[in-house]
C-alpha cells in the first residue's frame, strides 16, 4: 500500500510540473503561478545551470516528524524546462505519512464492532416489530394447531389493526364455526341412523330365523342362511362404527387391566372354531403385561386380532403368542404373502382380500388402543403374519 501511495503521489507531482510548464509557456505570470500552487517552487536558471534538463526525482526516507506528530515520507520532482529561450526550475513536493498497523487494525476494529453492532440492531428491531406486528397472526396458527371440532370450541382472534390478517381472521373464524356446525349435523345423523337401523335388522334378524325353522327347500335354507349372514353383518358393521364414533367423542375411563387374563379367556371362546380348523395355538409368557384401557374394550382388541389369527389361517395352521411386559405378538399362519402395513388398519381394507370380512375390526383395534395411547403395528416374517401391540 505505501508503494501504491508513493507511485500515485509521484505521478500527481510530474503533471503538475507539466501543468505548470504549460501555462508558462502560454504566457501566464511566474508570481501568478506561485500565488496559485504555493507548494511549488519556480526559480529562473542562469546560463552556467544550463545542463539542467533532466526530471529528477527523489524520495526520502520515513522519519519523525514534529509538525505532523507521525512518520513522513516526502517525495519531490524537479523538472528544468526551456521556455522561450528561458531555463526554468520548477520543484514540486509532497508529504505523505505513514499509517502504523496497529492503528489499522484498531481502525479496521472499530469499523467491525460498528459492523456487528448495525447487524444486531436490525436483527433484534426486525424481530421485535416482526412479533408486535404478527403477534396476531401467530395467535391465529396457534388456536388453529389446537382447533378440535369435538370439543366444538370456535377459535377466538387477536384485534389487529392490519386489514389482510384482520380478514384471515374473519375467514378462519367462520370456518371454524361452519366446521362445527357441519359436524354437528353429522353426528346427529350418525347417530340417528345408527339406533333407528337397530330395529329393522332384529325384525329382519327374528323373521328370518322364524322361516329357517320351518320345513323348507334347501334352496330355500341356502338363500335364507346368505340373508342371515348379510344380516349378522350389517349389524356389527353397524356395532363397530358406533363404537368407533363414542370412542372419539366420549372414551371410556381407562384401568389396568390383566392382558394375560383376557388372552385367554378370548382363546376359550374360540376353543371350538380352532379345533374346527385343526389350529394350534402356542401361548408364551415372558412377564406380566397390563394394559390400563376400558375393561369392556380390552376384550375386544384380543377377540379381534385372535378372530382374524383364525379367519385367515389354514386348516392345519398356527397361532403363537408372546407376552412381554410391554409388547404383546400374535403371529399366525396364512396367506404366503405378507399384506400392505400401510393400509391394513384402515376401516373396509380388509375386506378388499376376503368378501366375508367386515373389514373394520383391525381399525377399530388400533382406534382402542390409540385412545388409550397404545400402538399396534404389522409386519410378515419368516412366514408368520405378525401383529406387535406395543406399550
Amino acid at each position: 500500500m505505501e508503494r501504491s501511495t508513493s507511485q500515485s503521489a509521484l505521478g500527481k507531482l510530474k503533471n503538475l510540473n507539466h501543468v505548470i510548464e504549460e501555462r508558462i509557456s502560454q504566457g501566464q505570470s511566474v508570481d501568478l503561478l506561485r500565488q496559485q500552487f504555493p507548494h511549488v517552487r519556480i526559480t529562473m536558471l542562469n546560463e552556467s545551470q544550463d545542463s539542467l534538463v533532466s526530471m529528477v526525482v527523489s524520495e526520502t526516507n520515513y522519519s519523525w516528524n514534529e509538525a505532523f506528530q507521525t512518520n513522513v515520507h516526502r517525495v519531490t520532482v524537479d523538472s528544468y524546462p526551456f521556455i522561450d529561450c528561458k531555463h526554468y526550475a520548477i520543484q514540486s513536493e509532497i508529504n505523505l505519512t505513514i499509517i502504523d498497523e496497529e492503528f489499522l487494525v484498531g481502525l479496521l476494529m472499530v469499523v467491525a464492532w460498528i459492523f456487528v453492532f448495525i447487524i444486531i440492531s436490525v436483527l433484534f428491531l426486525g424481530e421485535l416489530i416482526s412479533r408486535n406486528l404478527y403477534s396476531p397472526f401467530y395467535n391465529l396458527l396457534q388456536q388453529m394447531s389446537n382447533f378440535d371440532v369435538r370439543k366444538k370450541r370456535p377459535i377466538t382472534t387477536t384485534i389487529t389493526s392490519i386489514k389482510e390478517l384482520k380478514r384471515l381472521n374473519v375467514i378462519m373464524h367462520h370456518l371454524t364455526r361452519q366446521t362445527i356446525r357441519h359436524y354437528d349435523v353429522l353426528q346427529e345423523f350418525t347417530e340417528n341412523l345408527a339406533h333407528e337401523i337397530r330395529t329393522p335388522l332384529a325384525n329382519i334378524k327374528g323373521k328370518i330365523e322364524l322361516l329357517m325353522d320351518r320345513d323348507l327347500t334347501e334352496t330355500d335354507l341356502q338363500s335364507l342362511s346368505s340373508m342371515y349372514d348379510s344380516v349378522l353383518r350389517v349389524s356389527s358393521i353397524n356395532k363397530s362404527l358406533v363404537l368407533l364414533m363414542r370412542l372419539e367423542q366420549h372414551p371410556p375411563a381407562g384401568e389396568s387391566v390383566d392382558v394375560m387374563q383376557d388372552i385367554r379367556t378370548t382363546i376359550s371362546e374360540y376353543e371350538e372354531l380352532m379345533e374346527m380348523k385343526n389350529i394350534s395355538i402356542d401361548v408364551k409368557t415372558e412377564g406380566e403385561c397390563h394394559l390400563f384401557i376400558s375393561r369392556l374394550l380390552s376384550p375386544m382388541v384380543w377377540s379381534n386380532l385372535l378372530s382374524n389369527a383364525i379367519r385367515y389361517n389354514y386348516v392345519g395352521g398356527q397361532i403363537q403368542i408372546t407376552i412381554y411386559p410391554d409388547q404383546v405378538y400374535i403371529r399366525n399362519t396364512g396367506l404366503s404373502k405378507g399384506l400392505d402395513s400401510s393400509i391394513i388398519f384402515n376401516r373396509f381394507q380388509s375386506s378388499l382380500n376376503n368378501p366375508d370380512a367386515i373389514g373394520i375390526g383391525l381399525a377399530l383395534v388400533r382406534k382402542i388402543l390409540n385412545t388409550y395411547g397404545y400402538e399396534i403395528s404389522y409386519e410378515y416374517k419368516n412366514s408368520m403374519h405378525c401383529f406387535l401391540v406395543n406399550s
